[in-house]
């Protein structure tokens, strides 16, 4: 599966695992990926050792840099508001070599969830990162983590996006 077919990919499981638990897919131009009927909005992030021009000869890295914005959707405007505009980061992790691997399987698919809070500032992390701060998760397990996190977030908290 190419790189931008497999974020849409991606993307789409988290929102299936997610649909019972108020959540919604957002449109693809939006600056988020899912958001919560309770404001909180989530940003998926994915990456596999499997490329479509063969194996991954490096660490896996996670782009997480601060925009200097983000659509507005609804009111169909750009919005100059500096910072990460989601409050929870899935990371998704296919580690499969190529030779066997099935991105397609959700059950294939390893997940982090992270609450912006808690990324450093920097542009990227890579997964070795991700793995000190957040423990793996399951497809099965995704909305019961992400619901966990969700919850931890005070209302006050919250990103005003």
């Amino acid at each position: 599966m190419n790189n931008v077919h497999r974020s849409e990919y991606v993307e789409a499981i988290v929102a299936l695992a997610l649909r019972n638990g108020g959540w919604k897919r957002t449109t693809p131009w939006d600056s988020w990926d899912c958001e919560h009927e309770g404001g909180v909005k989530l940003e998926v992030k994915q990456s596999a050792f499997a490329q479509g021009w063969g194996e991954r000869s490096s660490p896996p890295r996670f782009d997480v840099a601060p925009r200097t914005g983000y659509w507005d959707n609804g009111e169909q405007a750009w919005v100059d508001q500096s910072g990460r505009h989601a409050d929870i980061y899935v990371f998704a992790w296919h580690g499969e070599p190529q030779d066997v691997a099935d991105q397609r399987d959700p059950a294939t698919w390893e997940f982090h969830v992270v609450l912006e809070r808690d990324l450093p500032m920097q542009k990227t992390i890579g997964l070795a990162a991700i793995r000190k701060s957040a423990d793996p998760c399951s497809v099965d397990d995704l909305a019961v983590t992400v619901e966990r996190a969700r919850t931890a977030i005070p209302t006050s908290n919250r990103s005003s996006t």
